[in-house]
């Protein structure tokens, strides 16, 4: 298909104005349409010292879009009957189990799956990394600034689920709360399932039948490709900061650790956009792709997660099916629409820049709506006084998110974060957005009987309030 050239320079403009805010050095984006590559660009560099540019096959990393491929690795042992999507976790792990004494038989794959689990955020996947990354200049003993236990294999993530200090939020299937350890479980369970190590399961049954030789895992493999980014992001004191070591956290591979290019990854988004096949590959029935797409629990902005992926049914009469992705230096999303066979990827090297909004410009691009539609057109919503009360307060989450919610003397309600102090606009009878540069942020809340908020959504999280 063929985009107007008005809406092609629209898009471009867009894409480097954020480029613009955010400071990013790269940013590439491609658009595919019924099996075929109709635009793709690439804006900036992969190495600002060296101005050496972002092109398709620069190598960036996919960070949490890394989960739709270890969906994909369990919908492909269920159709095989190796297992069952609703068989408890316990069966391929029987050592799991949670703090406190508290339940586990009943968490299946499915809750895992869907990050309904019922796991609060947790700061294993932090432990995971300060313990196994190369510091940055300037950050040498972080590692060691803090007690924790470690959890560098797959046994301590066990053994930390099993002792950790933390209550789960309510029954399997309950809540949604993102949850990267359900994904680190995961990783282990195709491991137990197949016989093979989750990367080797990856390559040999989904990167290699696609044709995606630039996409690895391990920093040791990386260093065999030319055209791979440094990455990019920004400190305690907002600077733009380099770094060339790469995060890793062994247990949590499936949650977050693929690496690839954007000519890699349009080739995985068809296969989704084709009902599971590319180029004659096909990897899960049309079924399979379906029952991938089914949401569950409501997140944000009207979106469901299904395995692996996120669903918005009702974008201007089609349906958006994605995944985004952050880590140091990652900006990531990719995704589809089932409707029309459109795919699109957009790959950043910077922590921090809405990749969900450039790749929903990409999208408004295919469908021929204003570039910068949103997801959600938010309308100022009135709440009571008591109702601005019930949520004053302070929000912790075990993975480090602070957010502090004041009232001002003109009933003015705003949210504290690490990013700074922002307007809390509410949106409905339970939300409320803040926006900071070209992004807005959803925050759900959540009320106990006592009609106070016990909890706020926001990022996906189900974060409890302090002191409740």
């Amino acid at each position: 298909m063929t985009y107007c050239a008005k809406q092609i320079a629209a898009f471009e403009n867009y894409v480097e104005k954020m480029m613009q805010a955010y400071e990013a050095p790269g940013i590439v984006v491609v658009l595919a349409e019924k099996g075929k590559v109709t635009y793709q660009k690439a804006f900036g560099v992969r190495d600002l010292a060296t101005g050496e540019a972002v092109d398709g096959q620069t190598i960036f990393g996919l960070a949490s879009v890394t989960k739709s491929f270890t969906a994909l690795a369990i919908m492909q042992l269920a159709e095989k009957g190796l297992l069952s999507l609703h068989d408890p976790v316990v069966r391929f792990l029987p050592e799991f189990r949670l703090s406190q004494n508290q339940p586990a038989d009943a968490i299946t794959i499915h809750h895992l799956i869907t990050h309904t689990a019922g796991f609060p955020p947790l700061p294993a996947l932090d432990y995971s990394i300060k313990g196994n990354t190369q510091p940055d200049e300037g950050q040498a003993g972080e590692a060691e600034a803090e007690e924790h236990p470690p959890v560098n294999t797959m046994a301590d993530l066990l053994d930390y689920m099993a002792t950790g200090d933390y209550q789960m939020l309510g029954q399997p299937g309950a809540y949604f709360s993102y949850s990267n350890d359900c994904y680190g479980l995961l990783g282990e369970i195709i491991e137990r399932v197949s016989g093979q190590p989750y990367t080797e399961y990856v390559q040999q049954h989904i990167l290699k039948p696609l044709g995606m030789g630039r996409s690895v895992f391990t920093v040791e493999e990386l260093k065999q490709f030319d055209n791979v980014t440094e990455l990019y992001y920004r400190n305690e004191k907002d600077e733009l900061v380099h770094s060339s070591n790469w995060q890793v956290a062994p247990p949590f591979t499936a949650a977050g650790w693929l690496k690839s290019c954007a000519d890699d990854l349009i080739k995985y988004a068809q296969m989704y956009a084709n009902g599971g096949d590319y180029a004659g590959q096909r990897l899960l029935s049309e079924q399979g792709i379906k029952l991938m797409q089914q949401g569950t629990l409501e997140f944000n902005q009207g979106r469901k997660y299904g395995y692996g992926l996120m669903v918005k049914t009702d974008y201007r009469g089609v349906t958006l099916v994605e995944h985004s992705g952050s880590l140091k230096g990652v900006s990531s999303n990719m995704g589809f629409i089932p409707e029309k066979g459109i795919a699109a990827v957009v790959l950043c090297n910077l922590t921090g820049v809405p990749a969900a909004r450039v790749w929903l410009a990409l999208i408004n691009l295919a469908l021929g709506l204003p570039i910068e539609q949103h997801y959600v057109d938010y309308r100022p919503f009135n709440w009571s006084k008591d109702m601005q009360a019930s949520v004053v307060g302070e929000y912790n989450s075990g993975e480090g998110a602070k957010f502090r919610i004041e009232l001002d003397a003109a009933d003015q309600l705003s949210i504290t974060n690490l990013l700074g102090t922002f307007k809390l606009q509410p949106v409905g009878p339970d939300r409320a957005v803040w926006r900071y540069k070209m992004a807005e942020n959803e925050v759900r809340f959540l009320f106990a009987a006592t009609g106070k908020a016990w909890a706020i959504h926001t990022g996906g999280r189900l974060i409890r309030r302090n002191n409740t």
